[in-house]
């Protein structure tokens, strides 16, 4: 987490309290003319975004990679006149990023069950007793947390995801969700626990995990 005081800005715009500082935001500028309807303003803007978002969308999916970053453009531009500027343009392009990942997995889940489906330890994770995390392979200790957390109330695996796949601190969370800086803390202990206690790891093993899948 950001150790900024509450009035100083981050490299994006937003405090360490939470509070967005539109100044400090290198595409306001951008966002608001892409908003007003310039063409050329949306093109430089897309431009901007089109990396941080590419980056979100290789760490949560591995396939279909270009379509669904032309999908997360599409919702971003979409949504960009309802954007008021709560939080930086870049974690407003990554917040799209995570939901359209979300999204499509949701869809694929049935792709993703025949895929893990030679992983058998997998079979286990519904049970009551956790696994131990040496009864895992890296590979599998990947798949297994992808899997679970698409099994977490939605709430939670988004502020999960935006924390530690877009690596936003949990203030730019906060800031982005438009939700309080405690109900972003809290909605991440709640997914960190419930991956652990199916996992029998601790929350750094848990992260690590899902930033390397």
């Amino acid at each position: 987490m950001s150790t900024l005081p509450p009035h100083v800005s981050d490299s994006h715009g937003v405090s360490a309290a939470g509070l967005f500082v539109p100044e400090n935001d290198p595409w306001y500028a951008l966002a608001q003319a892409a908003r007003a309807g310039d063409q050329r303003a949306t093109t430089q803007l897309l431009e901007c975004v089109a990396p941080s978002m590419l980056h979100v969308i290789r760490k949560m999916v591995s396939t279909d990679i270009e379509d669904l970053l032309q999908d997360a453009l599409l919702a971003f531009l979409n949504a960009l006149p309802r954007f008021r500027h709560t939080a930086s343009t870049r974690h407003f392009a990554c917040r799209v990023a995570v939901l359209t990942c979300m999204a499509y997995r949701r869809k694929q889940r049935p792709w993703y069950q025949r895929l893990w489906s030679d992983a058998t330890v997998l079979d286990q994770l519904p049970g009551q007793e956790p696994l131990p995390s040496d009864a895992l392979s890296t590979k599998q200790q990947e798949q297994a947390v992808r899997r679970l957390v698409e099994r977490l109330p939605a709430a939670q695996a988004e502020v999960l995801l935006m924390h530690v796949v877009a690596e936003l601190s949990l203030p730019e969370v906060a800031a982005t969700l438009q939700i309080p800086l405690e109900t972003a803390r809290s909605r991440l202990r709640l997914a960190l626990t419930r991956l652990r206690k199916k996992l029998n790891v601790g929350e750094q093993r848990i992260e690590d995990w899902l930033a390397n899948a």
